[in-house]
């Protein structure tokens, strides 16, 4: 093999041993991200604002909130519960005693490790949350695919 007179071998050694890493160092797979369980991010309307999933990866549990806007100057929190309970509109109550706060919400899509306490099965729903006020402002009831 010759090479060119402009590359050196001992260079183009060099440069295959800083590019041979990058070569092989790829983003893990879109399948071994499982889909847990997912629903509608709804508002006190009833409208969609946006997507919700429970997934897993690498034996850790994440929620993925998608489209999720946020209001202006709103301090929003992001909280898991146990509770199935369905949001309405005039609802004051919140997630309950169980919620836990796993960050605030920001805008398009946002991926939230869950603590590793959390067992899948106890992640029913997602909350947005305004602490300032003790009031929801949207809510996703995840729903488990048909196994």
């Amino acid at each position: 093999m010759t090479l060119p007179r402009t590359l050196s071998p001992s260079l183009l050694a060099a440069a295959l041993l800083l590019l041979a890493p990058m070569a092989q160092a790829k983003p893990p797979p879109a399948s071994s991200i499982a889909v847990l369980a997912s629903g509608p991010l709804l508002n006190l309307e009833g409208h969609e604002v946006g997507q919700v999933r429970l997934e897993r990866q690498g034996g850790r549990l994440y929620v993925q909130v998608r489209d999720a806007g946020r209001a202006a100057g709103a301090n929003l929190e992001v909280l898991v519960s146990a509770s199935s309970r369905a949001l309405r509109a005039g609802d004051h109550s919140g997630p309950g005693q169980s919620a836990v706060r796993i960050g605030s919400i920001q805008q398009g899509d946002v991926r939230y490790l869950l603590p590793a306490v959390l067992l899948p099965g106890s992640v029913r729903s997602v909350w947005v949350w305004c602490p300032s006020v003790k009031l929801p402002s949207a809510q996703a009831l995840l729903s488990r695919p048909a196994q």
